[in-house]
């Protein structure tokens, strides 16, 4: 009787060990920054203080790329006025 108590709880102590690794290697991903501008990385931490960190940085990023085009514009349009 002893023994298949102890076999037992062998048997549960190895299901619920394989287990845990399943749900570690399955949070691991969603854990990783989503994709945008480096610089932006640090806004998606405000996540742990209740802000949606990931829309922050989506935002962020859009507004950045706005700035990045209008000032690429208003380049080309002084590379234009000035022949070069």
């Amino acid at each position: 009787m002893k023994i298949a108590v102890i076999a037992l709880s062998l048997v549960l102590v190895f299901m619920f060990g394989c287990s845990a690794d399943k749900s570690k290697t399955s949070d691991s991903g969603s854990t990783q920054p989503s994709a945008g501008r480096p610089d932006t990385r640090a806004i998606e931490a405000s996540s742990v203080v209740g802000y949606d960190g990931a829309a922050m940085r989506r935002s962020a990023d859009k507004a950045l790329n706005q700035n990045d085009a209008r000032n690429a514009e208003q380049q080309k349009a002084i590379e234009q006025a000035t022949g070069k």
